[in-house]
């Protein structure tokens, strides 16, 4: 026995010898439930519920219910656990009758032995096997590269050594992971009953040219049952392993959907450049092989009326080729478009046109290219680059359904070419080899064709524009003139363009491009410089933009360049581009060449200094340039490829500020201080044991003079142990200060030189306006709980407050889960914060300490104030001025219990909120009109006693919350489980505020016994659903006084009765009371009636309610006698069980007739149709100990099949072996009444 299995012996032991457990808990869950719980929980997870008790163990392993062994499913997260298992014995025995298997795997993980084995033991029971990849997509894992080195293998899979594995109930596999894909076809996997079958990604690798649809291949072989196909990528290329699959499927006549096939342009290599529209020469043939193997069935009688579906992913190419290739059958099986269609038409096929989903160089485009290319639009590609032949044919004019065109495509394709419905469009030259010219010359001249407005006839919907005209070795030199018309006319007819990225070398290019939009207002423009952008790699007039130009009116500019490095004059002439252009707001961001900074300048000593001062100069000239029109918040210039100290500095603002200290000497004060202004986020945690030890014995001085240095700190994070909050709170403190302290030193020092620039400058009469202050960089502050295994670490002070300084943080916008022990830190702490506008605290905070953070903020949009009552949040949201603007932004304000507070308090909370600008702002979701969590049976009752809280609730939401009540879906109530009042219901629906309704309606739907008082009216808005969950209806006294209260009583009853719950127990738990216990019945007047009206109204099909009645004893023993309780013939074939309580006390000369009354009451009950349990329970101890005594005097034998019993205070008549007959039973009173 493996350890692993020995474990699992002892925990089931264990499990045994916990038999007894106390309350309610997991050992009371039913069977059905703890079956629904394993869904939600892997294998491993499921474990610890069977060692809780033997009950809960024997559920967890139930043949019916069981969920230990009932399916097998892993995470990711589980793999090493696994690994070590080892199948043996008894855990193989009972692994080997799973139904499902559900594996995610990790791409760096090999096959797990163990699960191959459970898979393999459970071939007969198996009906899903699902193995699934979640970063199939990624390029850079071993997924890719399959099984054929691993444990496909195993032992004995020699030539012909193997015998076939044959899952004979399998109807689902799902097997994204090639590893396991292979692994099918490695071990002679069968699945002879296979429907339905789902991979990954099966085309051939570039790298290693493993290609993984023989796998597939031999899944389908031998499945004739399977009816879907379904796979990530399936590449249809021609060759032996296309033939063999194709091949494959003549031998399922059931197919009828397969999904996932890409046409792909042969013979491509790994290096070829996959940015060039693909040739289309034979691209359709090896679908000449598909749709003659599918003959084989498709064309059959008996799927003549089956539906079925291809999906193919292609990229469209109208290029130079495509006439020719309507035509060409020159391939291997002769096969072309027109082919396929009239085939699909014949066999009634739907074939399904998807863009290809081409990986290829994603990771590397997607994290670094992107940034600086433009995006390669290209599920459609009109192929202007390449030169035509002379005898390209002219479009079609037949029916065509998916059109491809030549470069340059013929004037007869403007006819079939028309994008309407297309937003984006992207323009690239062929190669880095093109010429900008040859770009501008081959557009079509159909394509520049606009109508009557000046919109493009053929892209009317263009919204994207990107245009790449920076070949890297190409001329990118722009036509201009009457040259570059087409160019000229193709951008101005985009009428609908509000986002422009255009990529290029040379500026005046660039101007070139964006003054054909002149007539467009654009939402952005993006400039991105390409490569070789320098004053020695093009002539300078390339820098001068074209002087008198027109520009279109643009609200953001972003110009960067990329990898390269951009010269000194370059930037100059980026902004006089940028005056020129004149946007709202612009951005920019180059990298600047040492060479052109410091020209003439050898790498010796003082280089650095030089280029320093040089970029000083610059950003200043620049400052000055366009301060005239513009406020400047930043103008950067950073040199070009980080030099050796810059880059070094960025690596070292990475490290903890101790491990930063460790180099100082060596890296002089220049460069360490550099190094420690580069930190961006600092986290102060207490995880590892070293760290929590050196943070803690860091004097906060110290810490107060990192925060200085750290001048672009952005982040600040505290991981503090879950019971120790407070823990280095004092650190954080004294960073924050001394950050804010070290931004104000710089904001100083900016200033000075910027007032010293401004006087220098002044007899050129340039008005310079710039920012005053500082803008601060600190964004945020949040917290974290963290368990640490050691005794947590005593918290340590907090830094004196200056009485004086005022602390600025005016980009803190952020701070999160502040807990209740660290919310007072502000407190005699002058901190500014100006701009925050997310606070959320962690359980009860002081409401002072609140007040403290809410004050001079500007702007809210998320609150979160842990736990505070509705009266402490109005204090708090008091402190805000009543100008509307603080919460006018506010969309969340959690936390707050509204439903608990009183009426006048959410009240004044309404009044609050509305007096401040928050009107119609807040989320629906973050106002706790309904209780986040489950209401008590006391906080139930309270809610629904009270509609003057209801009424405020509803108020306040009409008032603050931004949702429309009619399509808020009704959250169920959870818990409470109390009572309601029918009479609420109706009354709410009465309402005029939509919100009472949805709130009531909210309330009934955690009711589980309603109360009928009289007080309806009507009944006509209560339905089945309106009480989902109700199992017993309380009709009091005033509502059987007259007939027109006991109709809609009735009704109610009656629609509860036939409710969710109430159908779903097959209508035999429901309890109807009459009377209660506070109000007991005092005359029998109407309940015969009630009952009638009830019985007129419900339609019991199978069982029926249990009645309970409620009366006093004096009801009973009068002297009116008790015909008004007898119900035997009078409301029969309704009850089930019929149960009178009798409450008081009777004189001793009462309790005789008191007796015998009731023994008439129980033995009428006993001729009511389908009544198998009458009873008389008398509530008063005293009471119940004289009729017992009486029932011990006088003999009474039970009515005909049933048996008598008084014990527990109750006489009770309940049917089973006959004891006598009733005529029996009344001889026995008879004879007690003529001794009286």
């Amino acid at each position: 026995m493996s350890g692993v299995e020995a474990e699992a012996e002892k925990d089931i032991d264990m499990a045994n010898e916990s038999d007894e457990v106390v309350g309610v808990g997991l050992a009371q869950l039913e069977s059905e439930c703890v079956y629904e719980v394993g869904d939600f929980l892997t294998t491993i997870e499921r474990k610890p519920l069977s060692l809780v008790c033997h009950q809960l163990h024997h559920k967890t392993t139930d043949a019916s219910y069981g969920i230990l062994y009932r399916d097998l499913t892993i995470s990711m997260l589980e793999h090493n656990y696994w690994k070590k298992i080892n199948l043996t014995g008894t855990l193989k025995t009972r692994l080997s009758k799973i139904n499902t298997a559900f594996i995610e795997t990790d791409n760096d993980k090999d096959v797990l032995p163990s699960v191959v084995e459970g898979i393999e033991a459970s071939n007969a029971t198996l009906s899903y096997i699902g193995v699934d990849d979640p970063e199939r997509w990624c390029q850079c894992h071993n997924n890719r590269y399959g099984n054929r080195e691993g444990a496909g293998e195993g032992e004995g899979a020699g030539e012909g050594g193997r015998e076939p594995v044959v899952f004979e109930k399998t109807q689902q596999l799902h097997l994204t992971d090639t590893r396991y894909l292979d692994l099918a076809e490695d071990r002679k996997w069968a699945f002879p009953s296979l429907e339905v079958l789902s991979v990954g990604r099966v085309c051939q690798e570039f790298v290693d040219k493993c290609n993984h649809l023989p796998a597939v291949t031999h899944i389908v072989s031998a499945s004739p049952k399977i009816t879907s196909i379904t796979a990530d990528v399936i590449e249809v290329t021609d060759g032996d392993e296309w033939q063999a699959f194709t091949s494959s499927l003549s031998g399922c006549p059931k197919l009828t959907s397969i999904s996932g096939l890409h046409l792909v342009p042969p013979k491509k290599d790994f290096w070829a450049d996959y940015s060039e529209p693909d040739p289309v020469e034979y691209i359709y043939d090896p679908l000449g092989r598909l749709t003659t193997a599918l003959d084989t069935n498709w064309r059959t009688d008996d799927m003549k009326g089956v539906d079925k579906t291809i999906t193919i992913h292609h990229r469209f190419s109208f290029g130079a080729d495509f006439s020719r290739q309507l035509t060409d059958r020159s391939g291997p099986n002769h096969f072309v478009l027109q082919d396929l269609l009239n085939w699909a038409e014949e066999t009634k096929c739907q074939i399904v046109w998807m863009p290809r989903e081409d990986d290829r160089f994603n990771f590397f485009e997607s994290s670094i290219l992107d940034k600086f290319s433009p995006p390669q639009c290209d599920d459609i590609v009109i192929d202007c680059g390449k030169e035509a032949r002379d005898t390209t044919p002219p479009a079609p004019h037949g029916p065509v359904k998916f059109v491809y065109g030549g470069a340059p495509l013929h004037d007869t394709w403007g006819q079939l070419l028309t994008f309407p419905s297309a937003t984006k469009l992207s323009i690239h030259p062929r190669d880095d080899t093109t010429a900008v010219r040859q770009v501008v010359s081959s557009i079509p001249n159909w394509l520049v064709a606009k109508d009557q407005n000046g919109n493009s006839t053929h892209l009317p919907a263009i919204q994207h524009l990107y245009i790449d005209i920076s070949p890297r070795h190409g001329n990118s030199v722009m036509p201009t003139g009457a040259e570059a018309a087409r160019l000229e006319q193709l951008l101005g007819n985009l009428a609908a363009v509000r986002e422009v990225w255009l990529g290029a070398k040379s500026l005046r290019a660039v101007a070139q491009c964006v003054s054909y939009l002149h007539a467009r207002e654009l939402d952005e423009l993006h400039i991105s410089l390409g490569p070789e952008l320098l004053s020695d790699a093009l002539p300078d007039s390339s820098h001068v933009p074209v002087p008198s130009l027109a520009y279109p009116s643009v609200k953001s500019l972003r110009v960067s360049n990329d990898f390269s490095k951009i010269s000194k004059g370059c930037a100059r002439s980026v902004l006089s581009l940028l005056m020129s252009i004149k946007p709202a707001k612009a951005s920019i961001d180059l990298k600047l060449s040492t060479e052109s900074l410091a020209p003439g300048q050898g790498q010796d000593n003082g280089f650095d200094e030089y280029v320093s001062a040089s970029l000083k100069d610059l950003r200043l000239e620049a400052e000055r340039r366009v301060g005239s029109a513009y406020d400047v918040v930043s103008s950067v210039c950073n040199e070009g490829p980080s030099s050796a100290s810059d880059i070094l500095a960025n690596v070292l603002g990475h490290l903890q500020p101790w491990e930063l200290a460790r180099h100082r000497r060596h890296l002089g004060k220049a460069l360490f201080q550099q190094s420690a202004a580069n930190y961006t986020e600092l986290v102060i945690s207490c995880e590892d044991a070293e760290e929590r030890r050196l943070w803690a014995a860091m004097p906060l001085a110290t810490a107060h003079k990192w925060g200085r240095r750290m001048t672009h700190l952005k982040r600040l994070r505290v991981r503090a142990p879950f019971d120790r909050p407070g823990w280095c709170l004092g650190h954080l403190v004294a960073v924050t200060e001394g950050h804010a302290d070290g931004r104000a030193a710089l904001a100083a020092k900016q200033q000075q030189q910027q007032q010293h620039s401004a006087e220098s400058e002044a007899s050129g009469g340039v008005a310079i306006s710039m920012q005053s202050g500082d803008d601060g960089t600190l964004e945020e502050l949040s917290f974290e709980s963290v368990p640490i295994p050691a005794p947590p670490p005593t918290p340590g002070p907090l830094p004196a407050p200056s009485p004086i300084k005022t602390i600025n943080l005016p980009a803190l916008t952020t701070v999160t889960a502040v807990p209740q022990e660290v919310a007072r830190i502000r407190t005699d702490r002058s901190w500014l914060t100006p701009n925050l506008s997310t606070l959320t605290f962690e359980r009860e905070v002081d409401p002072e300490a609140v007040k403290e953070w809410v004050k001079g903020c500007k702007g809210f949009h998320e609150l979160g104030i842990g736990g505070l009552s509705v009266e402490a949040t109005q204090e708090v949201l008091r402190v805000l001025p009543e100008d509307g603007k603080p919460p006018s932004q506010l969309r969340s304000l959690g936390g707050i219990e509204v439903w608990l507070a009183d009426a006048d308090a959410i009240r004044r909370l309404r009044e609050t909120l509305v007096a401040r600008g928050a009107k119609g702002t807040l989320d629906f979701s973050s106002l706790h009109i309904f209780p986040p969590r489950e209401p008590s049976w006391d906080e139930y009752r309270q809610m629904t006693g009270d509609r003057d809280r209801i009424k405020e609730l509803a108020k306040l939401t009409a008032d603050v919350v931004d949702a429309d009540p009619l399509k808020q879906p009704i959250r169920r109530c959870r818990g409470g489980g109390g009572d309601i009042a029918a009479g609420l219901v109706t009354w709410a629906h009465r309402h005029r505020c939509p919100w009472v309704r949805k709130i009531v309606d909210y309330l009934a739907g955690g009711a589980l016994r309603v109360v009928v008082s009289g007080d309806e009216r009507t009944a006509a808005t209560i339905t089945n659903d309106t009480f989902p969950i109700a199992v017993q209806v309380q009709v009091e006294a005033g509502a059987l006084t007259t007939a027109e209260k006991r109709a809609p009583a009735a009704s109610i009853a009656s629609v509860i009765a036939m409710g969710s719950v109430w159908s779903a127990m097959g209508a035999g738990r429901m309890t109807l009371t009459v009377g209660s216990l506070s109000s007991p019945l005092t005359s029998a007047v109407g309940v015969v009636d009630f009952l009638t009206a009830l019985k007129s109204t419900m339609n019991i099909t199978e069982g029926a309610p249990d009645l309970q009645l409620h009366v006093s004893s004096a009801a009973v023993s009068g002297a009116g006698g008790t015909s008004g309780w007898e119900l035997g013939g009078r409301a029969a074939d309704m009850l089930r069980k019929v149960q009178f309580t009798v409450y008081g006390e009777v004189d001793d000369g009462e309790c005789g007739p008191l007796f015998c009354n009731a023994i008439d009451v129980l033995a009428s009950c006993t001729q009511l149709k389908g009544v198998d349990d009458v009873t008389i329970c008398f509530q008063s101890g005293s009471l119940a100990s004289k009729m017992r005594q009486w029932w011990q005097r006088l003999p009474i034998e039970a009515p005909e099949g049933f048996h008598r019993d008084f014990s527990r205070g109750s006489l009770n008549f309940q049917r089973g072996s006959p004891k006598s007959t009733w005529p029996q039973v009344l001889s026995n009173v008879l004879l007690y009444r003529c001794q009286r």
